[in-house]
């Protein structure tokens, strides 16, 4: 037996520009780079499937700007996310938290782990 929990926002959007500020949180860490490298080193068949990276790869052929790789990797990102929301939602013992407005991580995780104590008993 197992708790399951899954984390859902109540306003779609907002997960939606979570997801768009982490692309380019990636890029300012240095994604690009980690691109680069895995193209010098002969990336796999995996690696070139992967969402964020197979994106920019037309960018760094000179087939496309570096702003249209970046929006491919947003919206691919937002559906791969709508697809695990629809996926985890089959799942009758899913445990729901909804992110609650101004809610940082701390909270979320007491209240996982609130969750988590009521299935052991």
């Amino acid at each position: 037996d197992c708790c399951v929990i899954g984390l859902n926002y109540r306003d779609r959007q907002k997960l939606y520009d979570r997801i768009d500020k982490r692309v380019h949180v990636m890029m300012e860490k240095g994604l690009l780079d980690e691109i680069r490298q895995l193209i010098a080193m002969g990336y796999s068949s995996t690696a070139a499937q992967a969402i964020g990276y197979k994106e920019f790869f037309d960018y760094l052929e000179g087939k496309g700007s570096l702003d249209e790789a970046i929006a491919k990797v947003q919206m691919e990102s937002r559906r791969y996310a709508k697809r695990q929301l629809t996926w985890f939602r089959r799942n009758p013992e899913m445990n729901w938290l909804t992110r609650r407005e101004g809610e940082d991580f701390s909270e979320i995780l007491c209240r996982a782990g609130q969750l988590a104590c009521q299935f052991d008993k």
